[in-house]
């Protein structure tokens, strides 16, 4: 099943985009000169893509849905490995409590403004 999630997740993004698995069921897409708007429609398209493919093991078919976290970078911000996969994380993790099937946008946190 992993291995024909892949190839139907290929199938939606660009040739120089990367696909990588980062964990037991957990990937990483790096979409190099995406905005996060562009990034969020193109996980869209990802989620739906998977949640409509009927996947078949030669015995049982099965419907499989995914859960994705966006984060997006500039060139110009220094962000640090971690940082941006972090990001991603949490949005992950805000997508899978929301009820999975589903892609959430990392937001910041706006900084609290101190009294003067």
């Amino acid at each position: 099943i992993l291995k024909e999630l892949c190839l139907v997740a290929r199938s939606v993004i660009r040739e120089y985009d990367l696909i990588a698995r980062y964990g037991g069921e957990e990937f990483a897409f790096v979409l190099p000169e995406t905005s996060a708007e562009m990034a969020l429609l193109v996980a869209n398209r990802i989620c739906s893509t998977i949640a409509n493919h009927d996947f078949y093991d030669g015995q049982h078919h099965y419907r499989v849905s995914v859960s994705i976290g966006v984060t997006s970078s500039q060139p110009t911000l220094a962000l640090h490995q971690n940082d941006f996969i972090g990001e991603a994380d949490q949005a992950l993790y805000q997508a899978k409590s929301r009820g999975r099937n589903r892609v959430i946008l990392f937001q910041s946190q706006p900084q609290k403004q101190l009294a003067a």
